[in-house]
């Protein structure tokens, strides 16, 4: 299962018992599970998001909360595989509104999961913008709606080295500092000694503070990989309870900044 954020959250929905960097295992879903995302970023110089919905049977729905206090740093097993769910229908379209543009969410297979999404995935999009997503409701999932601010453009980061020290922690910065609803995700994917493609990775989640640190002994692997990858994401995330349904919305800014020497 793949460690990141949004896998961790879709992990949780799935069942798992034990989620983290390694093989999660999994109970019974039985929570109709409504995950909302909003995934922001920039591309050929101006910002676009990609609003996407699933809806699925969960074990107790997703719990990740941008308004965490606690701040986490582990290295892991990395694996982009993702188990197939139980969906739920919850109506022929959702309404996704973005400010003052309104946006139809239709059935769509991604990987072999329906999920609601646009037509192109990508729309046009400024960062820090209200969002909103209508659901008509049907046979699996009632009808809802939820709404929530997006995180603003991550503008500055301290450079990541492929060579970091390994005997003093590496301090990262970053800009604008956001706020309680916030947080940041930092993730450094590496192959193994050995192997041709991801299968490891640092996954930190701090408070949007603009600081987090990542203990030395936590980049050994990442200090002598050849191949390597960093992934920034700033989010917010909303949860709604609906009687027996939940319903949760995560919102974020993506970037993917280069590995300094």
């Amino acid at each position: 299962m793949r460690c990141r954020l949004a896998g961790i959250l879709l992990a949780n929905m799935l069942g798992a018992t034990a989620v983290g960097c390694g093989d999660p295992t999994f109970s019974t879903p039985t929570v109709p599970t409504g995950l909302l995302t909003v995934l922001s970023r920039s591309v050929d110089g101006k910002y676009v998001a990609r609003p996407e919905a699933a809806f699925v049977y969960s074990a107790d729905g997703p719990s990740g909360d941008s308004r965490s206090t606690v701040d986490t740093c582990q290295v892991g097993d990395y694996d982009p595989r993702i188990r197939t769910p139980e969906q739920l229908d919850a109506g022929d379209s959702i309404v996704f509104i973005a400010g003052t543009d309104t946006t139809i969410l239709r059935p769509a297979n991604r990987f072999g999961i329906t999920v609601y999404a646009a037509d192109p995935q990508d729309v046009d999009f400024v960062p820090g913008t209200a969002v909103s997503f209508a659901i008509p409701g049907g046979g699996g999932f009632p009808a809802a709606e939820i709404s929530s601010l997006t995180p603003p453009v991550l503008s500055a980061l301290t450079p990541i080295p492929g060579q970091p020290s390994l005997t003093e922690p590496l301090t990262l910065t970053w800009g604008p500092v956001g706020d309680d609803s916030s947080r940041v995700e930092v993730i450094l994917l590496y192959a193994a000694q050995g192997s041709l493609d991801f299968d490891q990775q640092v996954i930190c989640d701090w408070r949007d503070d603009g600081s987090g640190t990542v203990r030395p002994e936590l980049l050994g692997g990442w200090a002598v990989s050849e191949i390597r990858r960093i992934e920034v994401t700033r989010y917010r995330t909303q949860r709604h309870v609906l009687g027996d349904a939940v319903l949760y919305l995560l919102t974020t800014f993506d970037s993917v900044p280069p590995v300094a020497p």
